[in-house]
């Protein structure tokens, strides 16, 4: 998120913006705060924060340092819902 390309793509002034993408969750929460940052950027602001709430507890539960915790993965979902379109893979036409 500290790129020369990013920063490019941080300053472009329009009134929407759409992303598509695979699946975010399975690479890393840092790499979701960067796309929901380059989305809404007045929504999602600090990178420091959203890695102190979501990703170094998230981490520290799937590296098994500490118990699961259903709240705090209860409190991302919340989150994140009404900014993700989700298709599933029998939803989706096989043929086009």
């Amino acid at each position: 998120f500290q790129s020369q390309r990013w920063q490019v793509l941080l300053g472009f002034r329009t009134k929407r913006r759409i992303l598509l993408t695979g699946t975010p969750l399975q690479n890393n929460l840092m790499e979701l705060w960067s796309l929901l940052h380059f989305l809404m950027p007045h929504i999602f602001t600090s990178h420091s924060e959203f890695r102190d709430w979501f990703a170094n507890p998230l981490m520290n539960m799937v590296e098994g340092t500490s118990a699961m915790n259903d709240t705090l993965v209860q409190r991302l979902h919340s989150v994140l819902r009404p900014f993700i379109l989700r298709r599933l893979k029998k939803d989706v036409e096989t043929q086009l």
